[in-house]
């Protein structure tokens, strides 16, 4: 299961868990997360025995203090490009009660669609797993 340890004040907390058998990749984070702390927590998935190209990921960004900045969003799109063998075709689905990250995470998505990742950003968890289910492989 996802720790449900939350990071200390002004700290991030970005932890994970790969489910092989529904090829998910399930990420809970906490603090103020940035482009360096997102790049790195993509690492370590990319890196885990456990994750093959093709896993979908269901982020929870419920607990993230910050906004996604634009430089951010352009860092972590570069990424999605240059690991695209890793992460293979799949959806990642952002979950949010941000008014502002729904909007970055959004503009986010337009600019993946270049990319083997198609992003979707959602407010609630039900929705964000029906999108992810209805992926047709």
């Amino acid at each position: 299961m996802i720790p449900e340890e939350q990071a200390p004040e002004g700290e991030v907390l970005l932890s994970f868990e790969i489910d092989p058998t529904a090829r998910l990749v399930s990420v809970r984070g906490s603090g103020p997360a940035q482009g360096p702390e997102w790049i790195e927590l993509f690492d370590r998935v990319l890196a885990s025995d456990l994750h093959e190209p093709g896993y979908n990921f269901l982020i929870d960004r419920r607990e993230i203090t910050s906004v996604p900045s634009r430089e951010t969003v352009d860092r972590i799109i570069d990424y999605y490009r240059s690991h695209a063998q890793q992460f293979g075709r799949c959806r990642l689905a952002s979950v949010t009660l941000s008014d502002p990250a729904y909007g970055m995470t959004r503009m986010a998505s337009v600019f993946a669609e270049r990319t083997t990742v198609e992003v979707g950003v959602f407010r609630d968890f039900a929705e964000a797993r029906r999108w992810l289910a209805s992926r047709s492989s």
